[in-house]
C-alpha cells in the first residue's frame, strides 16, 4: 500500500515554481491604479488559500481541499505544487480522468524533477481509488392501531392537586 506524500514535500521540491514577491515599483503601480478589478472571491491572501488547501488534505477533507486548490490555481496558474496536490487529491477522490489530466499538465508545463516524476509514476501505478456511489438510505415505518400516552408510569405514587387551602393529596393505586 502506497503512503501519501507529505504536502510540504511537494512544496519543497517545486519551490522554483513559487512566485517571488513583486518589486516595490510594481506594488506602487498597483496602489496607484484608481480602478482595481473586483475580486472574484472574498479577499483572501493566496498563500493562505494554498495553506488552507494543504491543511484540508492533511486533515482528510479532500472535497474541501479540491475546492481550495482549484481556487488557488485560478489565481496562480504557474504553481506546480498546487497542480500536483490537486491531481493527487482528485486521484484519492476517485476522479481518475481529472487526476491524469493534471498529472500530464505537471509533466508538460513544469518539467518536474525526478522526485516528483516518481511520485506521479507511483500514483499511476497504484491507480486512483474507485469512486463508489453510496445508495441513499431510507427508513420507512408504518403502523396501524391506536396509540395513547396514558399510564406510562410514574416515579412517585403520591401527587398533589391544587394549592394552598384547596390542596388535596392523593395516591396512585
Amino acid at each position: 500500500m502506497m503512503k501519501r506524500h507529505l504536502p510540504w514535500l511537494t512544496a519543497l521540491l517545486l519551490a522554483s515554481s513559487v512566485h517571488a514577491s513583486p518589486p516595490d515599483a510594481a506594488l506602487e503601480a498597483v496602489a496607484a491604479d484608481p480602478a482595481p478589478a473586483a475580486p472574484t472571491y472574498a479577499p483572501v491572501k493566496q498563500e493562505e488559500l494554498y495553506r488552507a488547501g494543504l491543511q484540508a488534505v492533511a486533515e482528510g477533507r479532500l472535497e474541501d481541499a479540491a475546492v481550495l486548490l482549484e481556487r488557488f490555481i485560478e489565481q496562480e496558474p504557474r504553481h506546480a505544487g498546487a497542480f500536483l496536490e490537486l491531481a493527487i487529491t482528485y486521484c484519492e477522490l476517485g476522479n481518475a480522468t481529472e487526476a491524469e489530466r493534471l498529472f500530464k499538465t505537471v509533466e508538460e508545463r513544469f518539467d518536474p524533477p525526478p522526485g516528483i516524476t516518481e511520485v506521479i509514476a507511483s500514483h499511476r501505478a497504484a491507480g486512483c481509488k474507485v469512486r463508489t456511489i453510496r445508495p441513499a438510505s431510507w427508513l420507512v415505518s408504518a403502523g396501524r392501531g391506536r396509540d395513547s400516552n396514558v399510564n406510562q408510569g410514574a416515579s412517585d405514587s403520591n401527587f398533589t392537586i391544587g394549592t394552598g387551602s384547596n390542596q388535596t393529596d392523593l395516591e396512585l393505586s
